[in-house]
């Protein structure tokens, strides 16, 4: 018989304006300790993409806190759960969108390398404020050294933004200019 796994996907969130975000770190680490105790597999961390909102900016900086913490948990964030999402899925997998942090690199894009899905386009969420075109580019240019085929999209959906839909929807014009600029 197959083995189930399970896994957690704590919230990193100090909602609303992260004003103890050490105490969400202490309760993420204490959580995942409880949940290897009792035969959990995974570990899943999300990121927010430094809003405001009381989310952590960056999920590296709690998954390191789990892994040391830990000594059986797979530790990952969105690529890994991708990957968990593929796996157990039963039909094909159109597309998948992954937000990125703005400003992200070579090391953000890295895990990429190894995500094998040729049936599935992976979406980044890089179309931050198109105000900064060189960032913009930047994030783009780091991201094709790791994926070859990937569309573009807003990290996040439109709700939580205070700005008029349509100016989103202009930078996302903007940005597929600019995209398109950079692979021809």
């Amino acid at each position: 018989m197959a083995r189930i796994q399970f896994g957690i996907f704590p919230i990193t969130e100090d909602w609303p304006n992260g004003a103890d975000m050490a105490r969400v770190y202490n309760e993420i680490v204490a959580e995942a300790k409880m949940a290897e105790s009792v035969g959990f597999d995974s570990c899943l961390i999300t990121e927010h993409h430094q809003q405001a909102d009381g989310y952590f900016p960056n999920p590296l900086m709690v998954s390191a806190g789990v892994a040391r913490e830990t000594t059986t948990l797979k530790v990952g964030s969105c690529v890994a759960l991708a990957r968990i999402v593929l796996e157990a899925s039963r039909r094909t997998v159109d597309y998948i969108h992954m937000p990125v942090l703005d400003g992200a690199d070579d090391s953000y894009f890295a895990p990429l390398k190894s995500f094998k899905a040729p049936a599935t386009k992976i979406y980044l969420g890089v179309i931050h404020h198109m105000d900064d075109r060189a960032g913009f580019t930047r994030m783009v240019s780091a991201a094709a050294r790791s994926i070859a085929d990937f569309g573009i999209a807003a990290p996040c959906g439109f709700g939580r933004e205070p700005r008029p839909a349509a100016g989103l929807l202009k930078e996302h014009v903007d940005a597929m200019a600019a995209l398109r600029a950079l692979r021809a």
